[in-house]
């Protein structure tokens, strides 16, 4: 029979992991590591660190569609302020800290010029074929204020 700290050790962490705390903090560890590693790095602005050890991920952003596919994502995570993956996702793919503009995206990829601000621009890549395949789409709760 387990020890009654081992119990509650076990609970306390399934609490933790089950409420997102747990992931939380090993995004932010591993976001910090990379920062600090980034700021190492001599050559960071032109070729990041995890892009040598990566060849997958230096090849993603060389082609338009590969820089829009990244520009997705990231417009992605920043309407849901994933912060912590941002702080990765950005430099391992050596892109730009500004934000993505939703408009621009949308320009590139010929939808329409009506601006949604309450759903990113890949929900409303996804809705928009969904509704061409006759499927019903779900409307996206109203985004979180800032």
């Amino acid at each position: 029979m387990a020890a009654p700290i081992d119990e509650l050790k076990n609970l306390v962490l399934q609490s933790l992991e089950g409420a997102g705390v747990l992931g939380q903090i090993r995004a932010h560890l591993r976001s910090c590591v990379f920062k600090i590693v980034e700021q190492q790095d001599p050559s960071s602005k032109s070729s990041s660190y995890f892009m040598r050890g990566n060849p997958l991920a230096q090849k993603a952003t060389e082609t338009e569609t590969g820089k829009i596919c990244a520009e997705l994502i990231k417009e992605y995570m920043e309407f849901y302020h994933l912060d912590y993956s941002l702080n990765i996702f950005t430099p391992e793919l050596n892109l730009a800290n500004q934000p993505v503009r939703k408009d621009e995206i949308q320009a590139k990829l010929g939808l329409s010029e009506k601006k949604i601000d309450n759903c990113p621009v890949l929900f409303q890549i996804i809705s928009t074929i969904m509704e061409s395949l006759n499927q019903p789409t779900q409307k996206l709760v109203e985004k979180v204020p800032k």
